[in-house]
């Protein structure tokens, strides 16, 4: 790991938000995330969690699928 993360605590950032999740696939995405010094990726990244806001707005329907609760990402592979 860079050293730079390490004095920035990305690896306890991680480990914060590996616990905003409630099962294992969103907490191994979660800790396998990296930053980006490319500008066109972190705008695209951007734009998708915008995206992904706008639609769980738009369609609350689709809240159950995603089961957003209490700011917890729960298992939603049974429902999908």
């Amino acid at each position: 790991m860079n050293r730079h993360w390490v004095t920035l605590e990305y690896p306890e950032i991680l480990k914060r938000l590996a616990q905003y999740t409630d099962f294992s696939g969103g907490a191994e995405l979660a800790s396998a995330l990296l930053p980006t010094s490319d500008h066109r990726e972190a705008r695209e990244r951007l734009a998708l969690t915008r995206e992904a806001c706008l639609l769980l707005d738009a369609r609350p329907d689709l809240h159950s699928v995603v089961c957003m609760t209490s700011g917890r990402l729960q298992n939603a592979r049974s429902t999908v």
